[in-house]
């Protein structure tokens, strides 16, 4: 909710992320639109020097390019695109400016244990880190070393015949 006054801000973010849109909060904002409205605050008053990235894979993002930020725009995707950013191939992801690609970080086994839909998380959460100037060899290896963040997908016990998972921060069915 602190997005609806984001547009008050003085200072935007120099690097702004929206992963995805999904419906969620509508009891609050009463339509998908006002909601992408809201978030999209978080860039309307960057500059062409800062950053946005977005979900080149969630519908809504074209909604968020027609209101035709300022910043430099950044993509992750699941699949190879056309464009400036990050994308994830058969456990590689590739690092794309200027017309060229190269291999940047190894995910082998990160779906396995984290969850595809995490893959997402990570691409975005890994292109910012770049972006501020993070060298990809130190993201590497801070991957395998992710935190658990309580609440959120949480294994509270597993054996061979069960596992009970604590995912008490998801608030919409797509987050469940």
């Amino acid at each position: 909710y602190q997005l609806e006054y984001f547009h008050l801000v003085e200072r935007a973010p120099e690097i702004a992320v929206i992963t995805n849109l999904s419906q969620d909060h509508l009891n609050r904002h009463g339509s998908m639109e006002r909601y992408a409205k809201a978030k999209a605050n978080i860039f309307l008053n960057q500059t062409k020097q800062q950053h946005l990235i977005l979900n080149k894979d969630n519908h809504w993002t074209q909604f968020f390019l027609d209101l035709r930020p300022k910043s430099h725009i950044w993509f992750f995707s699941k699949k190879s695109f056309g464009g400036h950013g990050l994308y994830y191939h058969q456990n590689t992801v590739y690092f794309c400016s200027e017309d060229k690609s190269q291999k940047v970080l190894d995910l082998t086994g990160f779906i396995k244990e984290k969850g595809e839909h995490n893959l997402e998380n990570l691409l975005a959460a890994a292109l910012a880190a770049h972006l501020a100037g993070v060298p990809w060899e130190k993201i590497q290896v801070a991957i395998p070393i992710l935190p658990q963040v309580t609440f959120r997908e949480e294994v509270i016990f597993k054996n061979d015949h069960l596992t009970v998972i604590n995912d008490t921060t998801a608030t919409s069915p797509e987050g469940t």
